[in-house]
């Protein structure tokens, strides 16, 4: 999940150099560029025009005041403020952390998978790979042998799932171990559960046999 922050520069330097946290200063307070993020903030927020807080994860705020013009505007979203005083950005990793891990998912939680024509809902577990397609360049999900488009690209996804049963086995597939039915060396693919086939080459056909599979018994 990506840490963005909008405010001032010298305060930007201060987090970059405290914290462990990969951040990004934006200035862009667009829909697309707040969508699935945390965004970390001082009192420059309180003058931003339009922000849309339905797309942000959580908003941590760390100002000496409280603008009450801002409060009322962010009355529908509440929940997703964090404030704190100016010098306590030092505890931002641990905010963070406590926050994921009260929004942890699980592999049989449902997801939503969404591109600007479709939503579906699906459990995570039921998602045999995400693939990149090059000629259209957008990401999809297959779920039951059928592709959905997403939003997301596949480092973005690859983030989100890293701790469950999915593997990046190449730079255009994150495959779902759960989900191969077959290793096939001779023409080179592993079958899914619904019979989908991805192609790969025969050194990481072995990779994926050997790093996952080497604990079942064998006839």
């Amino acid at each position: 999940m990506k840490s963005l922050f909008y405010g001032d520069d010298l305060f930007f330097y201060l987090l970059k150099k405290t914290l462990s946290l990969n951040i990004e200063q934006i200035s862009d307070l667009s829909d697309e560029v707040l969508e699935g993020s945390f965004l970390i903030t001082d009192n420059s927020i309180f003058s931003a025009e339009c922000i849309n807080l339905k797309k942000i994860k959580k908003i941590y705020i760390f100002s000496d005041r409280i603008d009450t013009k801002f409060y009322k505007k962010c009355e529908g979203d509440i929940k997703k403020l964090s404030f704190h005083m100016r010098e306590e950005y030092v505890f931002l990793d641990n905010f963070i952390d406590e926050f994921t891990e009260k929004n942890k998912l699980n592999y049989r939680d449902k997801i939503v998978l969404s591109d600007s024509f479709k939503e579906v809902v699906t459990p995570l577990e039921d998602i045999e790979y995400f693939s990149y397609n090059r000629t259209l360049k957008k990401s999809s999900a297959t779920v039951c042998g059928k592709s959905y488009f997403l939003r997301r690209s596949l480092t973005e996804i690859e983030n989100f799932i890293k701790n469950f049963h999915f593997i990046r086995v190449e730079r255009g597939i994150i495959l779902n171990i759960q989900k191969i039915k077959e290793i096939n060396y001779k023409e080179e693919y592993v079958e899914t559960n619904s019979g989908q086939k991805v192609y790969l080459g025969k050194n990481i056909l072995k990779k994926i046999s050997e790093n996952h599979f080497e604990h079942l018994y064998r006839l």
